[in-house]
């Protein structure tokens, strides 16, 4: 793309152009939001154009990583996953109390069914 841009590829021109023009409406809209009153402790400043800047600073240092960088980056992330999937969500308190509910929701629901059916 980058050679096509040098060469002067209209195609290539009008959609850099509206993929520019659009970043900057998101960027507008973003920095039009509404800013909470309240006094507070730490505040990015110049946002949205630090957070911006910093999005694109860092998604062009990750363009810039190589392809081996990347599979092994897939590679943990799978078996971080694989994990959290076998372990994490087996254990999690979050997950011990949801179970808890549903067993005495379902308890409920059986109780009621087997009123249900005894009593015509």
């Amino acid at each position: 793309m980058g050679t096509q841009l040098v060469a002067g590829d209209a195609i290539v021109s009008v959609i850099l152009v509206i993929l520019v023009t659009v970043l900057f409406l998101n960027i507008a809209a973003i920095g039009r939001q509404p800013v909470q009153k309240i006094q507070l402790s730490f505040k990015v400043p110049l946002v949205p154009l630090v957070p911006c800047l910093s999005i694109f600073i860092n998604a062009y240092l990750m363009l810039q990583l190589d392809v081996f960088t990347w599979i092994r980056f897939a590679v943990w992330l799978l078996i971080g996953f694989c994990i959290y999937g076998f372990y994490g969500i087996n254990h999690s308190e979050q997950g011990k109390k949801n179970k808890a509910e549903s067993d005495k929701l379902q308890e409920k629901c059986v109780e009621k069914f087997r009123i249900l059916i005894t009593h015509p």
